[in-house]
């Protein structure tokens, strides 16, 4: 954008913010096109990708350079929870957001640390999501309220 001003400095110019790179990894295609609605929405980021299967996932994402990875880790049976730790070994500068509808699951067998990042219910408000998201991206912790107390002594950050 740029800005008149008056005086020796006639104009200056503001760089445009660079939108988060967002991946996309859910087995339901309907989920992900409310996640891709809420992300548009949100503003500031991009969705640069998106599969329902993890293997794929482990060849696409890389070349797509994502910032922030949406996973459910529970696609695909246990495959899912053995993705997310290759996930996070192969994209080791990517903050991974856990997006589950399986809440007890996700707090008995999830922790937040390394490149999980935020953890969020598929159930919740779309604004916490968001909320998930930019923490993650901007390399910060987030966990939606209602599980804070079931995870609390399991994480290794909040």
């Amino acid at each position: 954008m740029i800005q008149e001003k008056k005086g020796p400095l006639r104009a200056t110019i503001e760089a445009p913010l660079v939108p988060r790179r967002v991946y996309l990894l859910d087995d339901s295609r309907v989920t992900r096109a409310a996640l891709r609605r809420v992300i548009h929405e949100a503003g500031g980021f991009d969705v640069v990708g998106e599969s329902d299967e993890v293997a794929f996932a482990l060849k696409d994402a890389p070349h797509r350079a994502p910032d922030v990875i949406v996973f459910d880790p529970f696609l695909d049976g246990n495959e899912g929870v053995h993705g997310l730790m290759r996930l996070g070994l192969r994209l080791p500068r990517s903050s991974i957001v856990v997006a589950t509808a399986d809440e007890e699951r996700a707090v008995s067998e999830l922790r937040i640390g390394g490149s999980i990042r935020a953890l969020v219910s598929k159930d919740g408000d779309p604004a916490e999501f968001v909320r998930a998201l930019r923490a993650a991206g901007d390399g910060a912790w987030f966990m939606c309220p209602r599980l804070v107390g079931r995870q609390r002594g399991r994480c290794c950050v909040l």
